[in-house]
């Protein structure tokens, strides 16, 4: 198992702020389905921002390669005041699972690898689903203070809920598996030809 050099740190910083700068075009153009395009903005994501996955695996390869991208990309959200605890807690489990089912090997199959991404970017809509589910008035109030009206939130909480959250999962995993595979269908030249 290789492990993480200081020039594999600056590359996952790199590719962290290109992650970001996708990440709030698609967040932008989910947007305009209300509180549920919110929810289901990491598979939005996940359907673009698979083929910068399938680069990091395929440049990197390393173990604990997604969950340290994962604590970057999390610490510029808390930077910016949308870092929420269970949304970490959520995130890094998730990216951690995935380097199991992927980093562990360089040599990884594109459906583990899309199968890693899925479970990631459903830990990210899980920041929303999971408060909703058990603590549902210390959420709504925490996001009242942050700046979002009553209104955004009692929405939000309505489609979090129930067929809704099911949806969610399916719509956010299905996306980001389909990603995974648009990565490998763009890059796949490219790593070819790094390869003769």
């Amino acid at each position: 198992m290789k492990t993480l050099k200081i020039k594999d740190y600056v590359f996952l910083a790199i590719i962290s702020a290109l992650y970001m700068v996708i990440y709030f075009i698609t967040a932008f153009s989910s947007s305009v389905l209300g509180p549920f395009g919110h929810n289901i903005s990491p598979g939005v994501f996940g359907l673009v921002g698979g083929t910068i996955i399938y680069f990091v695996a395929k440049k990197l390869g390393k173990m604990w390669q997604f969950t340290l991208l994962t604590i970057i990309i999390m610490g510029l959200f808390t930077l910016m005041g949308g870092g929420y605890l269970p949304w970490w807690i959520c995130s890094i489990l998730t990216a951690f699972l995935a380097d199991l089912i992927v980093s562990r090997s360089s040599d990884f199959t594109v459906w583990k690898l899309a199968l890693a991404f899925a479970i990631m970017q459903v830990g990210q809509t899980g920041g929303s689903l999971i408060p909703v589910m058990f603590f549902v008035d210390s959420y709504r109030q925490e996001w009242i203070s942050r700046g979002q009206s009553p209104e955004f939130m009692d929405a939000s909480i309505a489609v979090s809920q129930g067929g809704y959250a099911l949806l969610t999962i399916l719509i956010v995993f299905t996306l980001s598996f389909i990603g995974i595979y648009l990565g490998h269908f763009i890059l796949r030249k490219h790593f070819d030809n790094q390869n003769m």
